[in-house]
């Protein structure tokens, strides 16, 4: 359906400055203005050292494209002055020719180029620099001083290149060409730019690799029994090293230190386990999310300089089984979760900080324990928040495989960056404490014999491989090839009919959105989850003629408390169902069934709405 493009135009513009103050990040500030202090907001805490140097201050924009701005002598001069992160979409006005149109809420998109103009000094103890990229939507292509580093086409995933081989002292250029001109290419709203941070990572020849620090956690009782896997790189003749691993809280009291005594070969990774056992430890869960950072130091014996990387972690341990479902430290939790897409509403796709944690607080103030990033890797800073205020987290990848829901999709990009894209989004997230679920996809009911259960099973195995901590759900919403969890996706609006689909009958399979195809999983007992239902539309009624919700609208406020609790009584009752998340926070551009409005007001008595996820008697029920 279309958007109402005068009322969302309008709503925009009327709320950008009371967000922006709510937010913190400005005064009543244009999407456009340049925000400060961007050290605060560019380093994800889960790994600030001193080796990483924020990158996302004075960069030069423009809107359209020049094959010249490749070249470091091109003038930028005319250009606009800019940090980032920043969404040029969000900054243009809705029209109807727009070619994203109602998926991306007719903003305008196309192609942007930044440039960003800096002066390097060689150090010798710190040789080596990695340009890190959080995020670019889309098909980002890096240049430095003239060299091309080649495209990152998938606007989610974050990436690095070593440009140690293209730097000189004095003036550098890097140029970044942003193409998001083929549309539509997702069935919600992207942005376009550089929307997260970017940072510089100096290090010595000997050291830690991106996302080189994975931390799990075996046993959790009194001695927990902690796993430090290190990937280290060394571009240097052989060399031993001691790698020292120290925890402490997060005012920086060191708690227990371990190390390992380490030979590096000449010119390669090397793979490193430390295990440790770690006493008394503070178990991190919704209720409790006990925080400790975990300080990876890299010594050469022969005083060539170190590395060091610190990791925020929590000690817990996550399993799912059919009779309990998700089990953390021993105690089963039932995931009430809502699905949450990655924009910020109204300030666009842009990742500030302060908006990323707003998110998580209106999640847990409706009363959710769990958030579904849907459809894609959320930022850093969301996941940081998450970790600190307590919100399970199932992290997915992409909305469909190889075939189309757009034109231009991920479908275009599956056979080839599929691999690269998951190991990226599992290294990267694998050690926040609050992540308990991979999906690596969604909805791919168009699913065929042959090709499709093969590349579910290379995902799976790829994921678990990675990471064998977690499980992993291969598709949400059925068409399940390889799974831990079942899931499927039910927005049935009356919760007497939703609780009778839902009922287990011995000798029959269990609800599912796709029968009939014989070369698909069949249930074998997985834990079974909801993990799309609702989707209840409410709206005022000038907004009615161009919006929708799953289910037909409500009429009154009073009709809408009561369909979804009649709903969410359905899932509690229905003792297979171990989990379900709410189809969604807030509004899209294309969809209104948020529990917020499209710039995070609050639609309805939000003290009766989390009474309900929680099942806490209603206040009528109390009358």
């Amino acid at each position: 359906m279309k958007t109402n493009l005068r009322t969302h135009r309008s709503s925009r513009l009327k709320w950008v400055a009371a967000l922006f103050f709510a937010f913190g990040i400005g005064n009543a500030l244009p999407v456009s203005a340049n925000f400060s202090p961007a050290d605060e907001l560019a380093i994800p805490n889960t790994t600030r050292s001193n080796r990483e140097v924020n990158f996302n201050r004075n960069w030069k924009f423009f809107l359209g494209d020049t094959a010249a701005a490749s070249h470091p002598d091109f003038d930028d001069n005319h250009w606009r002055t800019l940090d980032l992160p920043h969404d040029w979409s969000i900054e243009g006005r809705p029209e109807a020719d727009n070619p994203a149109g109602n998926d991306g809420g007719y903003y305008p998109t196309g192609i942007g180029w930044y440039r960003k103009t800096f002066n390097f000094t060689p150090d010798s103890r710190h040789p080596e620099t990695t340009l890190y990229f959080e995020g670019v939507y889309m098909n980002a292509e890096v240049f430095v001083n003239g060299h091309n580093l080649g495209i990152r086409p998938y606007g989610y995933s974050s990436f690095y290149h070593d440009i140690t081989p293209y730097l000189k002292a004095g003036k550098n250029v890097i140029a970044v060409r942003v193409d998001n001109s083929g549309q539509k290419n997702c069935r919600w709203y992207t942005g376009s730019g550089i929307y997260r941070n970017v940072k510089l990572i100096r290090t010595p020849k000997a050291h830690f690799e991106p996302w080189g620090i994975g931390i799990t956690t075996e046993q959790v009782n009194q001695k927990t029994q902690v796993e430090v896997k290190a990937t280290l790189a060394n571009r240097n003749k052989a060399l031993p090293a001691t790698l020292l691993c120290t925890v402490t809280d997060l005012d920086g009291h060191t708690i227990l230190t371990q190390k390992e005594t380490v030979t590096l070969e000449a010119n390669r990774t090397s793979k490193i386990k430390l295990q440790f056992p770690f006493e008394n430890a503070k178990l991190w869960s919704p209720e409790t999310p006990n925080l400790y950072r975990m300080v990876c130091c890299l010594v050469p014996a022969n005083g060539e300089p170190a590395d060091t990387v610190t990791t925020t972690f929590g000690v817990r341990h996550v399993e799912y089984n059919a009779e309990k479902g998700l089990v953390l430290n021993g105690k089963a939790i039932e995931m009430n979760g809502g699905c949450l897409h990655h924009d910020n509403g109204p300030l666009g796709a842009a990742s500030y900080r302060d908006a990323e944690w707003r998110k998580a607080r209106l999640m847990k103030e409706a009363g959710f324990n769990a958030v579904r990033t849907s459809h894609n890797p959320p930022s850093e800073a969301f996941l940081d928040a998450c970790d600190h205020l307590g919100l399970l987290v199932i992290d997915e990848s992409f909305d469909g495989w190889r075939s189309a829901k757009t034109p231009k999709d991920y479908s275009v990009l599956f056979d080839q960056w599929w691999t690269k894209d998951i190991e990226s989004m599992v290294l990267r997230d694998r050690n926040h404490p609050s992540l308990v679920t991979w999906t690596p996809l969604n909805e791919t009911w168009s699913s065929r014999d042959g090709e499709y259960t093969r590349f579910v099973r290379d995902i799976y195995n790829v994921t678990k491989a990675i990471d064998p901590t977690r499980p992993v759900n291969d598709a949400s919403g059925d068409d399940h090839v390889v799974t831990d969890i079942w899931t499927v996706h039910n927005y049935e609006a009356d919760g007497n009919k939703l609780f009778e689909q839902l009922k287990f009958v011995e000798g029959k399979e269990p609800y599912r959105n796709t029968k009939n195809k014989p070369f698909l999983a069949v249930y074998e007992g997985q834990p079974y989850m909801v993990d799309e239902f609702g989707g209840i539309g409410w709206m005022s009624l000038e907004e009615r003629k161009d919006s929708w919700g799953y289910g037909g609208l409500p009429q009154t406020e009073e009709e809408f408390y009561s369909r979804l609790e009649g709903q969410i009584k359905a899932l509690k009752a229905s003792e297979h169902v171990v989990g379900f998340c709410y189809t969604q926070l807030t509004d899209v551009e294309q969809e209104k069934n948020g529990i917020y409005y499209y710039d995070r007001r609050p639609k309805l008595d939000m003290k009766r709405i989390k009474a309900i996820f929680e099942l806490i008697p209603s206040t009528e029920e109390e009358k």
